[in-house]
């Protein structure tokens, strides 16, 4: 199954960074695999991301450390959800899982600086022939960076009549705010008029300023699961699932495949067929809890919203639903 006994490895940089730190943890031979990963180009990384705590507990096993993530940025113990006239759909409450480290809001820029590795990874030329195994598209989506502050260490997503907004502290001076339009058209003047109303709505829990310091229109890509079909060969980061850009799993999906990818060759140097199958599969089963935790925000369609009604009460009303649904979400 592998030429020359060796594992090629297509991976996103930030993605082949974490797997990079693994393979050395766990003392795998360099001559065992190399890591590709595409020539450098702009970067169109969002200006913030959300880190799930299944994430922070895979970076600290990764030799990362808590302060050090959590210095660059806020912790997060929650997410409530409002309607457009201000009142609580639902909320999840990091607490309600035991020994859960806090999410965390940071700055990409600063995120990036600590995760940066000297590795040198060897570019590709040409990307590996690829299978579409599943795909959905994703609106475009408004990024923001404001100065002000959120009264608690929560997300707040408000679900307005254009679109939904959300917004979290990522230092004690910063705030990240996104909007996402319904109707798959993101204007400067839309994203301005939702966050203005989200003050309005929020009884004094939020004091953040216009115009915004920064600003970032988000057009995601397809959103799905890639495989190569050429053997021996192995897709890694966003070259094997791509997400949505805000929900940070890409950082933290990858540092726990990271921890396992090295275990498992760690543990066998002969199943490199079975590997591939057991990260091809793995990667679909997150593109499907990820798209059904997150599909608030990938299908914001009234005829969506009004079947999983039903599930958006669930999680209102009943503590086992909203239970889970954080467990899934912090990928723990």
């Amino acid at each position: 199954m592998v030429t020359n006994n060796r594992l090629t490895i297509y991976s996103s940089y930030i993605a082949a960074g974490l797997l990079q730190r693994a393979l050395t943890q766990f003392g795998i031979e360099k001559e065992r695999y190399q890591i590709l990963t595409p020539p450098p180009t702009s970067s169109s990384t969002p200006l913030a991301l959300l880190i799930q705590p299944g994430g922070i507990t895979a970076l600290q096993q990764l030799g990362y450390r808590a302060d050090e993530l959590y210095g660059a940025g806020q912790p997060l113990h929650g997410l409530h959800v409002y309607d457009h006239l201000g009142r609580s759909k639902w909320r999840i409450d990091i607490a309600t899982i035991a020994d859960t480290p806090p999410a965390l809001g940071i700055e990409s820029r600063k995120l990036l600086e600590i995760l940066d590795s000297t590795t040198q990874f060897k570019s590709f030329e040409k990307t590996p022939e690829l299978e579409v195994v599943i795909k959905h598209a994703c609106n475009p989506i408004t990024i923001q960076l404001l100065s002000g502050r959120l009264r608690y260490d929560v997300g707040l997503i408000h679900d307005m009549n254009k679109g939904h907004v959300g917004i979290v502290n990522i230092s004690d001076a910063l705030v990240l705010t996104y909007f996402i339009p319904k109707d798959g058209v993101s204007e400067n003047s839309e994203a301005a008029s939702a966050i203005s109303e989200l003050q309005k709505n929020s009884s004094g829990i939020i004091d953040v300023a216009l115009p915004a310091l920064s600003q970032q229109h988000f057009h995601p890509e397809q959103i799905g699961v890639r495989r190569s079909v050429e053997r021996g060969h192995l897709l890694w980061g966003s070259l094997a699932v791509q997400m949505h850009p805000l929900t940070g799993q890409a950082i933290s999906y990858w540092a726990q495949q990271s921890l396992w990818l090295a275990e498992r060759l760690a543990m066998s140097d002969d199943r490199i067929g079975v590997i591939q199958e057991e990260s091809h599969s793995s990667n679909i089963r997150m593109y499907k809890r990820h798209k059904h935790i997150v599909n608030y925000h990938l299908r914001p369609s009234y005829l969506s919203k009004l079947i999983h009604i039903p599930y958006t009460v669930s999680l209102r009303y009943i503590p086992y639903i909203r239970r889970r649904a954080m467990r899934m979400l912090a990928l723990t």
